[in-house]
C-alpha cells in the first residue's frame, strides 16, 4: 500500500523538477582515469550486457532498460568480476521521455551504482567513457536529467567540470513535457 501512495505522490500530486545538463563534446574533455589494473569501463550492446549478467540474480531496474524501453547501449564500470556501475546511453531512435534527439545527441540516463562502489567516482567515469565512445562517433554532445532531489547524483555532475547546467524541466500528472533542446 506504501508503494502504491508513493507512486500516486510523486506521479499525480506532486510536480517534479528535473536539472538539465550537458557535456560539450565539441570541446575538449577529460577521458575515463580509473586505474585500469582494478577497475575496467567499457562501452557495450544490451546484447553483450545480457551475456554478462546471465544468471544474475536481483539485479535492479536499471539492468533491464533495453526490454523497458529499447535502448541498445550501456557503459558498464567492472571492479574485476565485479559490477559496480551502469549508465544507459540513449540516442535518436531509442524510447525517450525528455528529449527528442538528433543524430549527434545522445542522452545519459538510468545510472546506478552498486553500494559497495559508491564514492569510488564510478559515474563521472562511466560518463567519460561515453563521452570518448561517442565522439569517436561524431556526436556533438550529451544531455542529462537529474530529479532535483537527487542530490547525491547532482554532486556527481559537479565533479566532471566540463558538465553544464543547461535548464529546468517540470513535469506533473500526466503531463510530460519535451524539453526543447
Amino acid at each position: 500500500m506504501a508503494s502504491i501512495l508513493k507512486v500516486l505522490y510523486y506521479n499525480i500530486i506532486k510536480k517534479n523538477r528535473f536539472a538539465i545538463f550537458e557535456l560539450d563534446l565539441t570541446q575538449e574533455f577529460a577521458g575515463p582515469s580509473l586505474n585500469i589494473k582494478n577497475y575496467q569501463v567499457s562501452v557495450m550492446t544490451f546484447e553483450e550486457l545480457a551475456r554478462l549478467i546471465a544468471g544474475k540474480k536481483n539485479l535492479p531496474r536499471e539492468f533491464y532498460r533495453h526490454e523497458i524501453d529499447g535502448v541498445r547501449h550501456c557503459a558498464l564500470v567492472m571492479a574485476g568480476d565485479r559490477i559496480g556501475h551502469i549508465s544507459w546511453i540513449y540516442l535518436k531512435g531509442d524510447k525517450d521521455r525528455w528529449f527528442d534527439l538528433k543524430d549527434d545527441e545522445a542522452h545519459v540516463n538510468y545510472s546506478f551504482t552498486f553500494p559497495g562502489f559508491r564514492g569510488v567516482s564510478f559515474f563521472p567515469e562511466a560518463l567519460r567513457a561515453s563521452a570518448v565512445w561517442l565522439k569517436d562517433r561524431n556526436y556533438r554532445r550529451i544531455i542529462m536529467d537529474v530529479h532535483e532531489e537527487t542530490t547525491f547524483m547532482i554532486n556527481s555532475m559537479q565533479k566532471i567540470k566540463e558538465v553544464k547546467r543547461i535548464g529546468t524541466l517540470t513535469h506533473w500528472f500526466l503531463y510530460r513535457p519535451k524539453f526543447n533542446n
